[in-house]
């Protein structure tokens, strides 16, 4: 974390850069592509375009080899017919991965606990669900809410404390803190009130 904080020095109070530090571990996690499906996703990726490179290089050995017209219009063919299935395999798993990305980023942001995400992701059908172009769940209020009505007890209670840390991002007039004595505004950011003496 050293690089973070070299980088914050200068736009960062010091005595504020270790809650800033412990914010970002807490957050990070939420919203980076693990490094496993990362590889695995390039890894496919990487397949797929080998495998392309390799019927596009048959492909044009025909081209230029075929003794007759006919082995070369049956082999073409087969070639073109192998290329459009491999095109169609490796969309459909282009397309579970963005589903199954999208349904976990959605899972998170309705506070579902760890451990029931994975457990939903792994059984979730994701043939009724419908991404918009940006990648997010097109009908996810639909799907949040039967997921709720079957799975109530999955979700993570926010409590009161949480909540009051999520609310730093309200304008001035709306922040609680306007509400609250000094004490209760340094409790409610996790700080411990000075003494004066």
């Amino acid at each position: 974390m050293e690089w973070l904080k070299e980088l914050l020095k200068d736009v960062v109070a010091e005595d504020k850069m270790e809650s800033v530090l412990e914010g970002y571990k807490k957050e990070f996690p939420k919203h980076a592509v693990p490094k496993s499906v990362f590889n695995e996703t390039k890894q496919e990726l990487d397949t797929t375009k080998q495998s392309l490179t390799e019927t596009k290089a048959l492909i044009e050995g025909l081209e230029k080899k075929a003794g007759t017209v006919e082995d070369y219009e049956t082999q073409l063919s087969n070639l073109k017919t192998a290329l459009d299935e491999k095109d169609k395999e490796y969309g459909a798993e282009i397309s579970s991965i963005k589903k199954k990305t999208a349904y976990k980023d959605m899972l998170v942001d309705a506070n579902f606990t760890k451990s029931a995400i994975d457990l939903l992701v792994k059984t979730a059908n994701y043939e009724e669900m419908l991404l918009n172009d940006d990648g997010s769940v097109q009908n996810k209020d639909s799907l949040i809410t039967k997921l709720t009505e079957s799975h109530s007890d999955l979700i993570k209670k926010v409590s009161q404390d949480s909540k009051l840390k999520d609310d730093k991002h309200q304008s001035d007039d709306k922040k609680p803190e306007n509400d609250m004595s000094a004490a209760e505004v340094f409790e409610a950011r996790g700080l411990k009130p000075f003494n004066r003496r």
